[in-house]
């Protein structure tokens, strides 16, 4: 391969010969040197957006996290106090349904009912549907 060289100033023309390997090493000392450029484009574009410095980011990320932290013991705190407060109202809630309990048990004897019409000791039944029994028809 031959290349000729042309002067600026002079005009003078200047020829370089290169065999077979000269023209390989030419071409990969080229290509060697776009990539090289690449390379170095993208890091600078890297550091330019940030990503240069790992270190900034990781404490980025760390104050992120801290702050998700702070808002997630401030919601467990927040849940744990309704639930306190729920269950306090649910004894209060208790308290008055023994109370009524009494109240009927005592009604019942002084309204002279039969014994099977209330009952008071026992659980309240609950509603909803009735299960119907397989084979059994309505």
């Amino acid at each position: 391969m031959q290349l000729i060289l042309v002067s600026k100033h002079r005009g003078h023309l200047a020829q370089l010969t290169l065999s077979a390997a000269g023209s390989g090493l030419a071409l990969a000392a080229t290509l060697a040197a776009i990539a090289g450029g690449a390379f170095y484009g993208g890091y600078r574009a890297g550091g330019i957006a940030g990503l240069a410095d790992p270190a900034a980011k990781v404490a980025e990320w760390e104050a992120g996290l801290e702050a998700q932290e702070a808002e997630l013991d401030a919601a467990r705190r927040t849940m744990q106090q309704n639930i306190d407060a729920l269950a306090l109202r649910l004894g209060q809630m208790n308290a008055h349904v023994v109370r009524l309990d009494a109240l009927g048990g005592r009604l019942t004897k002084m309204a002279d009912l039969e014994d099977g019409e209330f009952d008071f000791d026992a659980a309240p039944p609950l509603g909803g549907p009735e299960e119907v029994l397989q084979g059994e028809e309505m």
